[in-house]
């Protein structure tokens, strides 16, 4: 047992062993995902011009939800590797679809203050996860934690 399994189980890294000789893992993984941003850019781009931006925003919701919460229970490290595929694939949507519909609702005067605003949500979003990752240990219950708002986006997306 590596020295990852035995003091720190709940970090994700110890589940499959992606230190050491399969540290090449972990940057295979951080690819997939964003190899999926890129692919769910251009899916949610033109789904959401044939077929309207809030359809397309709940179906991002719902699936990257879905998505997310089911890599928590991943039973090889390529079902894990897919699901994060899809993660990044649906996150793309959700960030796209909800930034263009904000500056749709306004009017051209007040477009550049909403776009700052919506800048500044996602740079606190992502300073946030340190502390909600400092606080939630175990990257089952960071995933439910951080997946959780998107419940809330769907429940409130009339």
């Amino acid at each position: 047992m590596g020295l990852c399994k035995s003091y720190f189980p709940f970090l994700l890294i110890s589940k499959w062993d992606l230190v050491c000789d399969n540290k090449g893992l972990n940057k295979a993984v951080t690819s997939i995902f964003f190899v999926g941003v890129m692919f769910g850019a251009a899916f949610f781009g033109g789904m959401s011009d044939r077929f309207g931006r809030k359809p397309m925003l709940l179906v991002s919701c719902i699936s990257g939800m879905a998505f997310a919460l089911a890599s928590i229970f991943s039973s090889s490290f390529i079902m894990f590797a897919v699901l994060r595929f899809f993660s990044g694939f649906t996150i793309t949507g959700i960030a796209i679809v909800s930034t263009v519909l904000n500056v749709e609702w306004v009017d051209i005067k007040h477009r550049r203050l909403v776009c700052i605003i919506d800048s500044m949500a996602w740079s606190v979003g992502s300073t946030s996860l340190s502390l909600i990752a400092f606080c939630i240990r175990d990257w089952r219950w960071l995933t439910v934690a951080v997946t959780s708002p998107l419940l809330l986006s769907t429940v409130l997306w009339w």
